[in-house]
């Protein structure tokens, strides 16, 4: 574990991401098995992946930022 800290950006709280990224592996695994997910609160599953991808890089925050259209399909509420 050693090199652990380096994975994230300095000052990470790295108890919320292990949360974090437990969550969103559960849901991935829901998601393999083809199991609804709207009763997770997508827009809060939505937020969990901004939160990871900005503690890993930047970039990786604004690319999600920028191209994704998760606020827009649940804006339309399906």
């Amino acid at each position: 574990m050693p090199a652990l800290h380096k994975a994230y950006a300095p000052g990470a709280d790295r108890g919320k991401l292990h949360h974090a990224l437990r969550d969103l592996r559960e849901v991935r695994n829901r998601l393999a098995h083809n199991e609804s997910i709207y009763d997770r609160n997508p827009e809060n599953l939505r937020r969990s992946i901004v939160f990871v991808a900005r503690h890993l890089s930047e970039p990786l925050r604004e690319h999600i930022d920028s191209r994704s259209t998760v606020r827009d399909v649940l804006g339309k509420k399906p």
